[in-house]
């Protein structure tokens, strides 16, 4: 892929990124989505509006965890998902951030599965956004 960033990931956009598939390899998550979108401040972005991306692979590196969960709208509560390893349907609809211990980050990625409501985090070392083209502006640019 032409471009990449391994920084600034709150100002990466996921929202309704359309997911084609999730594989875990070597002790990394890579995250097949169709488009995303950076930001304007985000230092890779070199379209000057919020720009939309695509294709992406988006690579959660040397994983220390992850915990997948599935609302239970019976209990209203959540429970272990099912599908640990696929926990999100077609596309990822939030994303956050949180520093956890020393070098290690919490990403959680929400979404819908087939199942309902899902939630992931992932516990690892950091994050590589790839893209091969810039795709005009984002979503919400002259919203």
């Amino acid at each position: 892929m032409k471009y990449r960033t391994k920084k600034e990931f709150e100002l990466i956009d996921l929202h309704d990124s359309e997911i084609e598939k999730i594989e875990h390899h070597d002790g990394n998550i890579n995250i097949f989505l169709a488009f995303a979108n950076l930001r304007a401040e985000h230092s890779a972005n070199t379209h000057g509006a919020g720009a939309s991306i695509k294709p992406c692979i988006l690579t959660f590196k040397t994983i220390i965890s992850e915990n997948a969960r599935i609302f239970n709208d019976d209990k209203k509560t959540f429970a272990l998902h099912p599908e640990p390893t696929q926990p999100l349907g077609n596309e990822i609809l939030e994303a956050s951030i949180s520093k956890r211990d020393e070098g290690v980050t919490c990403y959680t990625l929400k979404g819908y599965h087939r199942l309902g409501w899902s939630e992931w985090d992932i516990y690892c070392h950091g994050f590589e956004l790839k893209w091969d083209q810039f795709d005009g502006d984002a979503w919400w640019v002259n919203w």
